[in-house]
């Protein structure tokens, strides 16, 4: 598109190129040129590359780029509690996991929760709830810092009556009738009286 001026030095109409618009973000002036022009090349942190090559970021190695967009590489594995790395993929052959490593197929507790089992399998920990075992006694104790109730070998107590017998401890109950509290439980004996031998008195 040319539009004619007037030089004011010659009055001779000078002609005044409008150039179109380009597509590209970092055109270039061809030696020689009026216009501008798009080259097929991109610019990407200083750096020169050719339409269409894929490229890695200065800024993010783990980053991939086409015609200056960028993104993450994909990566094979992918885990919860990766070892330390300092490479683009994580290293999932073991877990790092409360600020300790532990090897896979490793079971420990965890730190924060004692009373969970956790287990590292491919870089990523799972956690479940200690499971107990039976008590054989009625009123088992779980002592401080302990996960699980136990029952005490020497000092097990017994309620009867609203009273509370320590175990081996006897009591009577009335003149026929004996107790005895055994790890936890009420054993009771009453005596029979023989039968009597003597006529009955009128």
């Amino acid at each position: 598109d040319l539009r004619p001026l007037t030089s004011p030095a010659t009055y001779a109409p000078v002609w005044l190129t409008s150039c179109p618009s380009t597509a590209c973000r970092d055109p270039v002036m061809p030696p020689g040129e009026c216009c501008p022009v798009c080259t097929g090349r991109c610019f990407h942190q200083g750096a020169e590359h050719e339409s269409g090559s894929t490229f890695t970021s200065p800024s993010d190695p783990c980053s991939t780029c086409t015609l200056v967009t960028c993104q993450r590489r994909p990566c094979p594995l992918h885990c919860l509690h990766p070892m330390p790395f300092d490479t683009c993929c994580p290293v999932c052959d073991d877990c790092f996991y409360e600020g300790v490593v532990h090897t896979q197929g490793h079971t420990f507790a965890s730190v924060s929760s004692p009373c969970e089992r956790c287990t590292c399998v491919r870089g990523t920990v799972s956690c479940v709830p200690v499971v107990c075992p039976p008590t054989p006694c009625d009123q088992p104790v779980t002592e401080p810092g302990q996960c699980c109730p136990e029952c005490t070998d020497s000092r097990e107590s017994c309620l009867y009556q609203g009273t509370q017998y320590h175990s081996d401890e006897h009591w009577q109950v009335d003149e026929c009738t004996n107790c005895m509290c055994v790890s936890g439980d009420v054993h009771c004996r009453s005596e029979r009286c023989p039968p009597l031998t003597c006529a009955a008195v009128s």
